[in-house]
């Protein structure tokens, strides 16, 4: 798919839709198929918020209902025991983590990319440079793909995850 595909958001929009409706219709029918859809408050998850708004999923004869989750691994954690249908705003490394533990996800689309990820740290706590976190208590979300970036970004700066406390 073209960049210029990728990053335009009337295409994304009508591709959320399209999957969705193609995952949610098992037959045509005069009653609305209902859908429900966790989803985790991130700005990946605002095309679905769109679409509802445009009355895209009415349209197509879905009865949507949303259920929220704090994580895309809880949002993900709802779709695998029954409480959801779909997730979306699910990273890579929840959907890894799920295949490792024996679970069979599908990713049927990818809505959105992003490049928010950082790590602050406050000076008057000794934390000037990358070395300086060794010892120190670094808070994250665990199982989710902050945790995963954590470890990669100490390994590219030799450390190790074990070099800080998790909290």
């Amino acid at each position: 798919m073209s960049p210029r595909l990728r990053n335009n958001p009337s295409f994304i929009a009508w591709l959320v839709v399209t999957v969705i409706a193609l995952v949610g219709l098992s037959g045509c029918s005069a009653q609305p198929q209902r859908l429900d859809v966790a989803y985790a408050p991130f700005e990946s998850t605002a095309l679905v918020w769109i679409a509802e708004d445009q009355g895209f999923f009415s349209e197509n004869q879905l009865d949507v209902t949303f259920h929220e989750y704090d994580t895309g691994r809880d949002a993900l954690a709802g779709v695998l025991n029954g409480e959801a249908s779909i997730a979306v705003g699910t990273g890579e490394f929840p959907m890894a983590d799920q295949v490792l533990r024996g679970n069979s996800p599908r990713v049927i689309a990818s809505i959105a990319r992003s490049e928010l990820i950082g790590i602050v740290a406050r000076k008057d706590r000794g934390v000037e440079e990358i070395a300086d976190l060794r010892g120190k208590k670094v808070g994250t979300t665990r199982g989710t793909i902050a945790e995963f970036f954590l470890g990669r970004f100490l390994e590219i700066h030799g450390m190790s995850i074990r070099d800080v406390t998790l909290v």
